[in-house]
């Protein structure tokens, strides 16, 4: 009797927590996502990874491939490539094979801290850069059976940049004016930033947003003019936001005792957070400490 082959079992689940380490980002796994593209090759980590420039962030992952190949020789070696990399000609961004070279730009920073041959194919970033940002395969090489390229796996990593604040022509006062927060969002998978305003008392709404930006519509008044607007953008799993302060100015013949705006403040969050208010500097990451 022939047997239909089942496809590969899936498990559902998020990569939902992480914890601050100083500089570096240690994410931690509270349940599985696994799918496979091939029958028993299958990879675990999480979809997307954010990391503040010049901090460090370690990535889990755990690496399946059929049993009957598992055997303790010969040795398992592992590499992490970018999605548009040749494998058989470009040099992987971390590798522990002993012929291949890592990529000028993360070598010494990229380390490949899991042995393949234990399922394990996690990843380290030191010192993270803008040129970092990018979509990353996993490929795994034992002897001459095992030699497979983890496509529908991939591990997207960004790194965060200050947010750009545009604001759509002349703000005026009694006028409606938009204004515009955004930050690149290069992962098709995983939860979207979080954007939050916070500035002086005015009338305001939230317009149309995207997994990269936030519009909110304001009503200035002449107070208004030269008081500060604050985009804070947040990104989930990870205790990692950016954010950028502009100042408004406002078209309008101010009067003597009306440029300044009162000491009140409201925040206006995208959902799902809550609406709260924030006075200060916000929290950062400190500095990793040196090795």
């Amino acid at each position: 009797m022939l047997l239909r082959l089942l496809p590969p079992l899936r498990w559902a689940g998020e990569w939902a927590r992480a914890r601050g380490l100083g500089g570096c980002t240690e994410l931690t796994l509270l349940s599985r996502r696994v799918s496979g593209s091939f029958s028993g090759y299958q990879l675990t980590a999480p979809k997307s990874v954010p990391v503040q420039e010049g901090h460090s962030v370690f990535i889990p992952c755990r690496v399946y491939c059929p049993w009957r190949f598992w055997s303790n020789f010969p040795p398992a070696w592992g590499s992490w490539f970018k999605k548009e990399a040749r494998y058989d000609r470009d040099p992987p961004g971390a590798t522990n094979h002993p012929s291949r070279e890592a990529l000028k730009e993360t070598e010494g920073r990229f380390h490949l801290l899991g042995d393949p041959r234990s399922y394990n194919c996690s990843l380290r970033i030191k010192d993270a850069r803008k040129t970092d940002t990018g979509v990353y395969f996993f490929r795994v090489e034992r002897g001459d059976d095992v030699k497979y390229n983890y496509r529908w796996d991939h591990l997207c990593v960004f790194v965060t940049e200050t947010p750009d604040v545009h604001i759509a022509g002349t703000l005026e006062s009694g006028l409606p004016g938009n204004i515009t927060c955004a930050v690149p969002w290069p992962c098709e998978q995983g939860t979207p930033p979080a954007f939050s305003w916070t500035g002086a008392n005015l009338t305001s709404t939230l317009g149309p947003e995207t997994p990269r930006s936030s519009v909110l519509t304001i009503t200035p008044e002449p107070r208004h003019h030269g008081s500060n607007l604050t985009c804070r953008v947040t990104f989930p799993g990870v205790s990692v936001a950016v954010e950028r302060t502009v100042q408004l100015s406002v078209a309008c013949e101010c009067r003597p005792g009306l440029e300044h705006p009162s000491d009140s403040t409201v925040s206006l969050i995208k959902k799902p957070q809550r609406i709260s208010s924030h006075n200060g500097p916000f929290p950062s990451l400190g500095a990793l400490p040196s090795p």
